[in-house]
């Protein structure tokens, strides 16, 4: 808690699942690393959900590889989804379902906003930049599926798990 864009996302992930009246397991972490992702999939070993859901791909890869040392499939045991289509969604023993984000232009739209912020310190503006949900599924591994942008980016994962998968135990780490 108290990173926006992470904030974001739990908030997102947590409407979806409401929406779709499933209940979850949400964990506070101390920090976003992979290290605390494997001491909070460890409190899961003996109760584990249906998917565990990352705020990154680095947290996804450290449940993966706890998993595999503890001899659990991922992702026919559990799955596994990451979030920003980063080296580890790619390094990951199994492929990971991620979200792609537009690199390029988050950069270009937040100079151009900071830009606006010196000319006038009262501008406020909340950008979506669209982003692509990368499925690492085997049966669906390299398919991608473009979504225009709603009102959280971090939403659309969790409503695609929630459709995919018809989940009713999911976690977020």
């Amino acid at each position: 808690q108290g990173m926006y864009t992470l904030d974001c996302r739990r908030l997102a992930f947590l409407d979806a699942l409401q929406q779709k009246h499933v209940r979850s397991d949400v964990r506070a972490l101390p920090s976003v690393n992979y290290t605390c992702a494997q001491e909070a999939a460890r409190t899961i070993l003996s109760d584990l959900p249906d998917i565990i859901v990352c705020a990154n791909d680095f947290m996804a890869l450290g449940v993966v590889n706890l998993f595999a040392e503890r001899g659990i499939s991922v992702p026919n045991d559990v799955m596994v989804t990451g979030f920003d289509d980063s080296i580890f969604s790619v390094t990951s023993p199994v492929p990971l379902t991620t979200v792609r984000q537009d690199l390029h232009t988050m950069a270009i739209r937040t100079a151009e906003l900071l830009l606006h912020m010196i000319d006038d310190p009262n501008v406020r503006e909340d950008v979506r930049i669209p982003t692509e949900i990368c499925l690492g599924k085997a049966e669906l591994d390299e398919q991608i599926i473009q979504h225009s942008p709603v009102e959280v980016t971090g939403l659309k994962i969790h409503q695609l798990a929630v459709r995919l998968t018809g989940i009713d135990r999911p976690a977020l780490i």
